[in-house]
């Protein structure tokens, strides 16, 4: 059984939302990188995203036994 498909319209907007979150932070991060350096940025990168990742099991607790 497949699952069921979006509307049209929902998925058009979610495709318009990640277009332009996409382009706000592509600048944002070219600038972060030559400001701060592009090691230095993509270890916070790396940092921010396992925080965060780890953060996800007690936010979601249905979620905590996949991991």
């Amino acid at each position: 059984m497949q699952p069921p498909e979006p509307p049209q319209s929902q998925a058009t907007w979610v495709l318009t939302s990640y277009t332009i979150t996409n382009a706000i932070i592509l600048p944002l991060s070219g600038w972060l990188a030559s400001t701060l350096g592009r090691k230095r940025y993509f270890m916070g990168s790396i940092g921010a995203f396992s925080i965060a990742s780890r953060q996800n099991p007690f936010r979601m607790p249905a979620m905590g036994s996949a991991i």
